[in-house]
């Protein structure tokens, strides 16, 4: 279970970490586990992009502290609103963490986009992430998504995913993978079992994680 190129359920006995960089909120449980899979893909002539990434969440500063270009979106027009980002950053880290967000902002190259329309241009990035941010699509955009992840992807980049299930129907998401060109990088391993990871949300959502190569 502990070969990272697995595209799996998360499992309890999966690791974990605390620290992404900056320090994640004790209650963003999930998190730990998807941070720390999706950390192991970066590289530092990567050129990279965090889809829908959200106006507090940590992943686009770690992978500005690695990465040679970093790109993010989200929905929100306060994407691109510098002040605001870190102004949401501090509802959920200390000082010592907004500060080192403000150090690397700059580094990020923010849009207000969604999923179903990248606003870049073809066979762009290295490695595109997107860590919990399908969940609510409906099946027709999901599909859409994909595709468009494919088309802003370089040959031979790698697709880093992680989702809820439900709301998400993986073998909809599989399929979806398989038939817009992308191959899994390692084994797809669908089991469920006791020691699977389950959320605390009313619906019990299980996490998936998923590693894909145009």
């Amino acid at each position: 279970m502990s070969n990272i190129y697995t595209s799996r359920f998360i499992m309890l006995n999966d690791e974990v970490t605390n620290i992404c960089f900056m320090k994640i909120p004790y209650n963003w449980v999930s998190r730990k586990y998807e941070y720390k899979w999706a950390m192991n893909f970066i590289d530092s002539d990567d050129i990279c992009l965090d889809s829908a990434c959200g106006l507090p969440h940590p992943f686009k500063f770690f992978l500005a502290s690695v990465a040679t270009e970093v790109y993010a979106f989200d929905i929100s027009p306060n994407i691109v609103d510098k002040s605001y980002i870190l102004h949401s950053i501090s509802k959920f880290f200390d000082k010592d963490d907004i500060d080192k967000a403000e150090k690397y902002i700059d580094k990020i190259n923010f849009s207000v986009a969604n999923l179903i329309s990248l606003p870049y241009p073809n066979n762009f990035f290295t490695k595109i992430f997107c860590i919990g941010a399908i969940s609510n699509l409906s099946n027709i955009d999901l599909n859409i998504c994909i595709k468009e992840f494919y088309r802003v992807l370089k040959n031979n980049g790698y697709l880093i995913l992680t989702t809820d299930v439900p709301p998400t129907n993986i073998i909809k998401l599989i399929n979806s993978i398989s038939n817009n060109g992308f191959s899994f990088v390692g084994n797809l391993d669908l089991t469920k079992n006791e020691n699977i990871f389950t959320t605390s949300l009313p619906s019990c959502n299980n996490c998936f994680r998923l590693l894909a190569k145009k």
